[in-house]
């Protein structure tokens, strides 16, 4: 009897069995199955169909899949009627249903412009819901996915947004830097990753070199990557945006050398070495001089050797890419530079006195809280280290390295003597000029050390 009559009842058009009855029957376990499909089909449409009906009928798992269904039906529901503000709703939710349900629709139906809030112009709203203080991590996913979507070069190339057939409707005006400069320092990594994404098209547009210096420096590491990466291809045309050689700023190549972080050192050295000329030659090595860090040192003494020492004329020497090659036989009068510029750095005034770096105001200049005598430890180091592996650059340093063991600073001396030592058991065939008392001092204070370690005295109780 029940099925004569729903067979009776599919004829008529949904408004005339009444909204309210199909309602009531899709709770019956008896006659749920046919009314749901009864409204997939269109039953109720437009605005015979309920929307707000459906929302709650989302809020029920056992009848979601069908309420979502529905409300997505273009055909049965327009956009519109549903509204921005119930499907950002449904975007912080926890369950990814509703929040997948919610960040399909938003960007599949909705432009930019339809999520003006207040006050606030559509765009502007989307910034907020990427990157503000109080939004949860679904909603700002959504957000950016969305912000990406409509970039005039990022949407074209995004997966999703080919997928859903979207055509971006922003401009770059839409991408300022004054509205991603406060993302880069986010502490939420996906906020951070927005930046770098938009920054990666619009870097060359905003036309401001010292940002790729700030963010190469940053503590996070999303921005930090990008800056060194675009760094590293100042003056690559092969590259887009392709960023000039301009913005190759000296100053800034060697505050990155004083970096905190390991990688940020490795690529201003790399910057100074491929760029040897541009950036000032050997006459701003000596700011490196100063640095805190072994091989940023051990650096400096080494590219200055190899752009300076003699090399035979007829020898041929492939120099990488980007590199001036070193001079040939006709400069050999460079190398009494090279150990001129060592005797300076040894004997001249202490770090932090040579010449005044030029920060920012958003910048502090760097800590120098290891007294001179620290720094000079350090280049004789460095210059041991070169000289351990070079016997020519052995030849050229032990003179400055003889004339400094006559320093009478605390400690200076026996760091001389002890370079010099190794030099002299690594090249037998350099002659260092060394007393043999002071060569029997440094043995015996070797040995005691050495005997202390074997065996340490024993506490008295």
């Amino acid at each position: 009897m029940r099925q004569r009559a729903l067979k009776a009842l599919a004829a008529y058009p949904g408004r005339e069995i009444g909204t309210e009855w199909l309602q009531k029957a899709l709770l019956d376990p008896q006659l749920n199955s046919t009314v749901a499909n009864w409204l997939k089909q269109g039953k109720l449409k437009g605005e015979h169909l309920d929307v707000e009906w459906l929302k709650g009928l989302v809020m029920r798992p056992a009848l979601r899949p069908l309420a979502l269904q529905l409300l997505g039906d273009s055909q049965l529901v327009a956009p519109e009627r549903i509204g921005v503000p119930w499907l950002l709703a449904m975007a912080r939710q926890a369950n990814p249903t509703l929040h997948d349900f919610a960040h399909r629709y938003l960007l599949q139906s909705f432009q930019p412009g339809d999520f003006a809030s207040g006050e606030r112009g559509g765009v502007e709203h989307l910034w907020e819901l990427a990157a503000g203080a109080t939004q949860p991590e679904p909603v700002r996913q959504f957000a950016a996915a969305y912000l990406r979507a409509h970039h005039p070069q990022l949407g074209p190339n995004d997966a999703e947004t080919r997928s859903y057939h979207l055509k971006p409707s922003l401009s770059a005006a839409d991408y300022s830097l004054h509205r991603l400069r406060p993302l880069f320092a986010d502490q939420r990594p996906d906020v951070r990753r927005l930046a770098v994404a938009v920054a990666r098209e619009e870097v060359r547009n905003w036309d401001d070199p010292a940002l790729l210096y700030r963010l190469a420096d940053s503590p996070h590491r999303e921005p930090r990557g990008f800056a060194i990466e675009s760094l590293l291809r100042l003056g690559d045309t092969a590259v887009e945006p392709a960023l000039p050689l301009d913005w190759l700023l000296p100053e800034r190549v060697f505050q990155l050398a004083e970096s905190r972080h390991k990688v940020v050192r490795e690529t201003a050295l790399t910057l100074i070495r491929r760029h040897y000329d541009r950036l000032g030659g050997a006459a701003r090595l000596a700011w490196l001089m100063e640095s805190p860090h072994r091989e940023v040192g051990l650096f400096t003494v080494r590219l200055l050797w190899e752009r300076q020492r003699p090399r035979p004329a007829s020898a041929a020497v492939r120099q990488p890419a980007g590199e001036a090659a070193p001079p040939d036989a006709a400069s050999f009068a460079a190398l009494d530079e090279v150990r001129q510029f060592l005797r300076k750095t040894l004997f001249g005034l202490p770090p932090g006195r040579l010449e005044r770096r030029e920060l920012d105001s958003s910048q502090a200049a760097p800590d120098r809280p290891w007294p001179a005598s620290v720094g000079k430890r350090r280049l004789i180091e460095a210059i041991k280290t070169l000289a351990l592996s070079d016997a020519a650059f052995a030849e050229l340093a032990t003179p400055v390295l003889e004339e400094f063991r006559h320093s009478r600073a605390k400690n200076e001396w026996q760091h001389c003597v002890a370079a010099l030592v190794q030099i002299r058991k690594a090249h037998p065939a350099v002659r260092v000029d060394l007393p043999v008392g002071q060569v029997n001092l440094k043995v015996r204070r070797d040995k005691r050390t050495q005997a202390r370690k074997r065996c340490p005295r024993k506490l008295e109780i």
